[in-house]
């Protein structure tokens, strides 16, 4: 015969009621890492940093909780939600909550850190907004690695903008300083 662990349910309950300390504490008291991990996975789809930030904490994973305390310092809890989202592996509901929060900017920034710069400049173009910092940073990453560009919608409009790090670096900065000064809800 075999037995069936009651802890996942009872985790599971918590979660459900929103009880994240009586969750924390089944999972301090069980001192099992696969049930530290299901918390960690319910706390981070339920955009709940603190326990995830713990849970991660429990099992190792130093790059989950330094991500966490990253997400922990954005200003505007919009773009929390978003890199929550994110750190749950859904770039596409990341995405539609930062364009729906009006952060484009944000959103194509978004798609600059992971690598998927057709779309980072399919948003820059379609709000007319930082098409040079796609532009400058997909220059960078491409120079860093010793390769010419290929994509053709970046050979279409890379001659159209003045490629200025400097100029792009500070419209980043303040980019980031209008949305620490945003009003929070």
């Amino acid at each position: 015969t075999s037995t069936v662990s009651p802890y996942p349910a009872l985790l599971h309950n918590y979660v459900l009621a929103k009880k994240w300390d009586d969750a924390l504490k089944l999972a301090r008291f069980v001192k099992d890492d696969a049930v530290w991990a299901v918390l960690a996975g319910m706390a981070s789809a339920g955009r709940n940093l603190e326990t995830a930030e713990v849970a991660y904490a429990a099992i190792n994973q130093a790059d989950k909780v330094h991500y966490i305390n990253h997400i922990k310092n954005i200003p505007v809890k919009e773009a929390q939600q978003a890199e929550m989202a994110l750190l749950s592996g859904n770039a596409a509901a990341a995405e539609q909550q930062l364009l729906q929060a009006g952060l484009q900017f944000r959103a194509l920034m978004l798609h600059v850190t992971l690598h998927n710069w057709e779309r980072a400049l399919t948003i820059a173009l379609r709000y007319n907004s930082h098409v040079d910092t796609v532009l400058a940073y997909r220059k960078k990453y491409l120079n860093r690695f010793g390769n010419n560009e290929t994509l053709s919608l970046f050979l279409q409009h890379q001659d159209k903008v003045e490629n200025n790090w400097s100029k792009v670096q500070a419209a980043v900065e303040a980019e980031y300083q209008k949305e620490r000064e945003r009003p929070t809800k």
